[in-house]
C-alpha cells in the first residue's frame, strides 16, 4: 500500500494538502516522466534540474517537494 505519511487521515488536513500537492506535480508532468521513462536520478545533470524545475513552477510547488515525490515514486516502483 501507500506510505503512511501519504494517506489522508480523518481531520488530517496537512495529508491531504500534501496528496493534493502531488496530484499538481503529477499533473504538470509529461507523458515520459509519468511512466519513469525518463531518469531523473542524476541531480547533476542540467536537463534533470531543469525538468524538475519545470514541474515546480508548473505545479507551484518548490524543487525540493518535486524531488520528495520523485523520491516517494521511487520506493514505491520498488515496492510493486
Amino acid at each position: 500500500g501507500m506510505p503512511d505519511y501519504l494517506m489522508p487521515k480523518a481531520g488530517d488536513d496537512q495529508s491531504t494538502l500534501r496528496l493534493k500537492k502531488f496530484m499538481y506535480m503529477m499533473d504538470s508532468m509529461t507523458d515520459k516522466e509519468l511512466d519513469g521513462k525518463v531518469d531523473f536520478s542524476d541531480r547533476a545533470d542540467p536537463r534533470t534540474v531543469s525538468r524538475i524545475r519545470r514541474i515546480a513552477a508548473g505545479s507551484g510547488t518548490h524543487p525540493k517537494e518535486v524531488e520528495m515525490l520523485l523520491q516517494t515514486h521511487k520506493q514505491l516502483g520498488t515496492m510493486v
